[in-house]
């Protein structure tokens, strides 16, 4: 399994919820497997082991993102690992990485910069370096399809 690379930007207004994109490719099914997202490489944002995560009584979340962070459990089956974070503050920007710790691949982890802020700005993701048939384009799809224009 291999995760998409490269700067990746998520850009959102403060008070606004900000998805954080991390797919597997080839898709794989993500269930069972492990993954964690952590900001500035050392705050706990969400950790995903086979079912078990912070929502549903896993310990070890930093405060700031307490009730605020969910994944997509839905989209575990196609390779999917976006987090989204709700109510994006202004002490959320900075730099997130999702980490598979059991992958056996050259790419075992993606990187994305928040950037947060008080203009009215819609909210956008940059993906360097991505072409129109990456999986990422389709997952975009699928989040702003899913999701809307909230």
């Amino acid at each position: 399994m291999l995760c998409l690379s490269g700067p990746h930007k998520v850009v959102v207004k403060e008070d606004t919820d900000a998805i954080l994109p991390c797919l597997s490719s080839p898709k794989q099914n993500l269930e069972r497997d492990i993954f964690d997202w952590k900001k500035d490489g050392q705050k706990e944002v969400f950790f995903y082991d086979a079912g078990s995560h912070y929502n549903n009584g896993r310990r070890g979340q930093d405060a700031q993102f307490e009730g605020r962070v969910f994944h997509f459990p839905e989209e575990l089956r196609h390779g999917n690992a976006s987090i989204m974070i709700r109510n994006a503050k202004m002490e959320d920007a900075g730099n997130y990485t999702c980490f598979f710790p059991r992958l056996q691949a050259d790419i075992e982890s993606l990187r994305v910069e928040l950037i947060v802020g008080k203009r009215a700005d819609p909210t956008s993701i940059v993906f360097d370096g991505s072409g129109g048939d990456s999986p990422f384009s389709f997952s975009f799809s699928f989040l702003l399809a899913f999701f809307g224009d909230r």
